[in-house]
């Protein structure tokens, strides 16, 4: 627990004076002594940051406190509202107030970001982070933390401060750049300096633009004087256009709504990076309730940041999650003006407690995605942030904390092994053998979605080896494989991937992890032939058949298998499936037929079988088939699932629904078929003169 904050109305010290005054920081004569000093040390804290105490704060953060006013509430207003209701925090009434022009209030959520951003640039530790600097920072935030106000700030701050300096401003759509955006402020705040500031003054006569800022003057001969330092806008529609920015600053403004946002921020990186020293910091902040690649960008970024060269942050803000690493993180509970105390002390009990009141309102609400969209845009966790608003029929929950105990679960992780399988020489026995790898070695594809650049060739993954008898044999009839094909080699586009997976079928001989997969391959290698060798050789070592769409890509299959006389290595379409039981193999096809109803049938299978119970856990806690699930790139395209975009093993998944089904009825109609079926004990023993027993007819 961190110590409150106390006197903090020491660091607006300047703004106190500015108000005071009516509009001057200082009444002193310009020009005299006082005037100078008072000016001087102005800026020593805006250059070296400001102490009193033991509380320290960044130069750039004193800046914003003093020099950039921003709209709000008054405090004097707000403060004397709360304190008539300070007995009614959690149920206040509808207040209605004008924001004003104003300085910003000391923060506790502020304080934490100018801090952080100065130790992920300087190096050193604040609280319980640690880094070595030269790093950029990633946010995500409720709706209304005034982040825009406080990256506004810093921009200014190096037009300011920095001579020749670039400040760049990145948004998907230019609108969140000019249109009541962040360069609104920005030009405000310039605005502000040059009225009220005049030491600090910087003229714009080069360029000024909301979208372009030069700190500049003309002399008559037509010559360019002056600071020089720039603040410029980008409108990024193609990530390309972020390519050359080297600036001291870039920020990635809505990145929630940012479309390529990761493609448009590795050349970013690129951009700032000299050789092996980094010569400007990126700030990538957004909010919720987006939905597509645009708000998995974000995503991706905050929930990885060392991949992306962020300040990593241990993930306090969840439970489950504490080992894991993430963003900076803002929840609603921490942005309510109305449980802060005269200090940016959050009252977070009393702002939770007003929260869980607003989503109790949205459930209540005829549109469903009500609650969903709160959720998304003041969320409580960081989990809720990439909340997707469309319906995911799937338990999105279970599957993240899965993946969280696959990456931090070491007897998991031990469990899971990646390679490839090779043959044996007949000296060494014949069979197979699995060529165990490094995971980096092995590069197996587990994004989703994937990163079309990547690295797709893919790897085998196996949780649990084929079972063998005494005699070194694998049973067949235990395991079974099934696979989603893509259709086009050679396409532009690679968004399908190969998936293939071995099942375990329900069967009395060896009863550990069925109805789970133990094995799978998932890749798009240059060579699709690859694929169809990967699958060969699973069939192989598992001794099973493999069963998938024949559209799609399942003509190719077909066809390699049939090439190389291993047609009988494909299974035939399920008999569950046809209105009539095929007994001559003439008349049988292989692979499945799958129009978008039977689809729809198998995804519903899959929906209940994610979530069929299993078991109870030594903590009594229950366990779910989604609990036996390894596969992280299938876990997360459950967590991700819309319904639009391409789930190549959630695909393959629908295949095994149906192959198993059709196992239990073919299990059934051969026990139905064996003389004495009826004659068990199960249905008592028959005499002459009994009544014909009632027959329940399974089948039509």
């Amino acid at each position: 627990m961190f110590r409150k904050l106390v006197n903090t109305r020491v660091f607006s010290e300047a703004a106190q004076d500015f108000r005071r005054n009516k509009g001057h920081y200082t009444l002193a004569p310009n020009g005299s002594r006082e005037y100078v000093e008072y000016w001087n040390m102005q800026e020593e804290r805006c250059r070296d940051g400001y102490k009193v105490g033991d509380l320290w704060i960044p130069g750039r953060h004193y800046f914003y406190l003093n020099f950039t006013p921003i709209l709000k509430i008054p405090d004097e207003l707000l403060i004397k509202v709360l304190s008539e209701q300070r007995d009614k925090r959690g149920k206040l009434g509808a207040q209605t107030m004008e924001k004003i022009l104003e300085f910003p209030r000391f923060y506790e959520i502020d304080y934490e970001w100018y801090r952080y951003k100065h130790v992920a640039w300087n190096g050193g530790k604040f609280r319980d982070v640690v880094s070595l600097g030269a790093q950029h920072i990633c946010c995500a935030k409720a709706r209304g933390a005034g982040f825009s106000y406080k990256e506004a700030s810093d921009g200014v701050y190096n037009y300011t401060f920095i001579p020749d300096s670039k400040s760049y401003y990145f948004a998907g759509i230019e609108q969140y750049l000019n249109k009541d955006g962040i360069l609104n402020k920005v030009e405000g705040m310039l605005d502000f300096i040059n009225d009220n500031v005049p030491e600090w003054k910087q003229n714009r006569m080069k360029k000024s633009t909301t979208m372009h800022q030069v700190a500049s003057y003309i002399d008559e001969a037509g010559a360019v004087h002056g600071n020089k330092s720039e603040i410029i806008g980008v409108a990024v529609d193609n990530a390309n256009k972020t390519r050359g920015k080297r600036g001291r600053k870039i920020v990635f403004e809505e990145a929630g709504s940012f479309k390529n946002l990761k493609a448009a921020l590795a050349i970013s990186i690129g951009s700032i990076s000299d050789g092996g020293f980094t010569v400007g910091q990126i700030s990538v902040f957004g909010t919720g309730g987006e939905e597509g690649p645009s708000i998995e960008g974000l995503e991706d970024i905050f929930t990885q940041p060392r991949n992306y060269n962020m300040l990593a942050f241990k993930n306090k803000w969840e439970e489950g999650y504490e080992a894991t690493e993430c963003g900076y993180f803002v929840p609603a509970t921490m942005i309510n003006p109305m449980f802060m105390d005269i200090e940016g002390n959050n009252d977070v009990q009393a702002a939770m407690e007003y929260e869980q009141g607003q989503r109790a309102l949205k459930e209540a609400a005829k549109d469903s995605k009500e609650l969903d969209r709160r959720k998304a845009e003041y969320p409580i966790y960081p989990s809720e942030v990439f909340q997707r608003m469309a319906k995911n029929p799937f338990n999105r929950a279970e599957a993240e904390k899965q993946i969280k105990r696959i990456e931090t679960n070491r007897g998991i992780q031990a469990l899971i092994r990646y390679g490839e399988l090779v043959s044996k020489s007949s000296e060494e026995g014949g069979g197979w053998e699995f060529l165990i790898k490094t995971k980096a070695e092995a590069k197996p594809v587990e994004e989703y979605p994937h990163d079309q650049k990547g690295d797709l060739e893919g790897c085998i993954t196996v949780v649990e080896r084929p079972y063998q008898d005494q005699n070194l044999h694998t049973p067949e009839g235990i395991y079974q494989i099934v696979f989603d094909p893509y259709y086009k080699e050679e396409s532009d586009d690679l968004t399908s991937l190969f998936a293939c997976y071995v099942m375990k079928h329900y069967n009395n001989i060896d009863p550990v992890n069925n109805n789970t997969a133990v094995a799978w391959y998932v890749g798009r290698p240059r060579d699709i032939n690859r694929c169809y060798e990967v699958m060969y050789k699973l069939c192989m070592w598992y001794n099973c058949k493999a069963q998938g769409e024949i559209a799609g890509g399942g003509q190719g299959v077909y066809d390699w298998f049939r090439t190389n006389r291993l047609l009988h290595m494909l299974e035939f379409e399920p008999e569950s499936l046809m209105n009539t039981i095929i007994t001559s193999k003439k008349n049988k096809k292989y692979l499945m037929n799958m129009p978008t109803e039977r689809k729809r049938m198998g995804l519903t299978y899959l929906v209940k079988d994610h979530m069929d119970p299993r078991g109870i856990d030594e903590q009594g806690n229950m366990v779910f088939q989604i609990h036996k699930e390894y596969d992280i790139g299938y876990l997360r395209e459950i967590a991700k699932f819309d319904g639009k975009k391409n789930a190549d093993r959630i695909s393959a998944r629908i295949i095994w629904q149906f192959q198993r089904r059709d196992r239990v009825e073919q299990v059934i109609r051969e026990a139905e078929n064996r003389e004495g079926f009826y004659e068990r004990e199960l249905f008592g023993t028959r005499t002459s003169g009994d009544d014909e027993p009632e027959v329940i007819q399974l089948y039509d």
